[in-house]
């Protein structure tokens, strides 16, 4: 017996928005505010990262011969240092209500903090650049949410 799930078939049903100016703005307000907290939540995890780097154990970490040991050494700092997914979730949640705005939901705000680390992790491993701050010139596009039965709102396309 195997401890695979069963696969089920997902849906996806992409419908074009059309809303009136009300509602127009509350979109406007929800991404502004996406844009905002996406940029506040990547500014204290690179805050996070450049005092994880500087800091003694980081030094040591990087002179441990064993890969493993290393690797181990590592995981463990950035742990210690806030620089884990559920942290930046946690991170932009707590920006969202600070901020006492009700645009936007707990899902929504988890999801920027997924983002924000995402970006974060592929410029820590290496795999790109620095993550860049969003401009209110190019503003942030799409708003979704942790859960698979929440609605994403791709304002871009």
């Amino acid at each position: 017996m195997t401890n695979q799930k069963e696969q089920t078939d997902t849906f996806v049903v992409e419908l074009s928005l059309v809303v009136d100016a009300q509602t127009k703005t509350r979109l406007d307000q929800a991404t502004e505010l996406a844009r905002k907290i996406y940029n506040a939540v990547l500014s204290v995890g690179l805050k996070q990262l450049n005092r994880c780097r500087a800091s003694e154990e980081w030094k040591l970490a990087r002179k441990i011969k064993d890969e493993g040991e290393r690797s181990k050494a590592y995981v463990e700092l950035k742990k210690a240092y806030g620089l884990t997914k559920n942290a930046f979730r946690q991170l932009a949640h707590h920006c969202c209500n600070d901020m006492d705005r009700r645009e936007l939901g707990a899902h929504a705000a988890q999801w920027i903090g997924e983002q924000v680390w995402s970006a974060l992790e592929r410029y820590i491993y290496k795999k790109a650049g620095k993550p860049r701050f969003k401009s209110s010139h190019r503003g942030y596009n799409i708003i979704a949410g942790t859960c698979s039965t929440d609605v994403v709102f791709d304002l871009a396309g």
